[in-house]
């Protein structure tokens, strides 16, 4: 299989995949690698979009630089998310008394410390 061949496969696999808004994504392939890059508006797309890619006949290995862009609508505050985690982080039985320290900076979670 070509390398053309395979990146319009990936392609048409992601245009008719109903959970996957792939008019952002731009997909390149070279020996049965894939390379997905571009952006979509969610973390669910970003991984469905994978799982797509993974399950086209030819494609050996997924290359995952897609990015994601929440529409402004959905965006929260650093303070919005910080006070989600400490939620989260309190009241899951899983988590809570573990030494988990959480940092929020433009958008993104960082965790640090140690679990059992």
């Amino acid at each position: 299989m070509t390398n053309n061949q395979l990146r319009s496969d990936v392609e048409l696999e992601l245009k008719w995949n109903p959970e996957v808004d792939a008019r952002h994504i731009v997909v390149s392939a070279d020996n049965g690698a894939v390379t997905l890059s571009g952006y979509v508006p969610s973390y669910y797309e970003k991984t469905r979009a994978v799982l797509t890619a993974e399950q086209v006949y030819g494609v050996k290995v997924v290359a995952d630089e897609i990015e994601v862009r929440l529409h402004a609508t959905h965006a929260k505050e650093d303070s919005e998310i910080a006070k989600s985690v400490a939620h989260i982080l309190g009241w899951n039985t899983v988590l809570a008394g573990q030494k988990i320290k959480a940092t929020v900076s433009n958008g993104h979670v960082t965790l640090t410390g140690e679990v059992d």
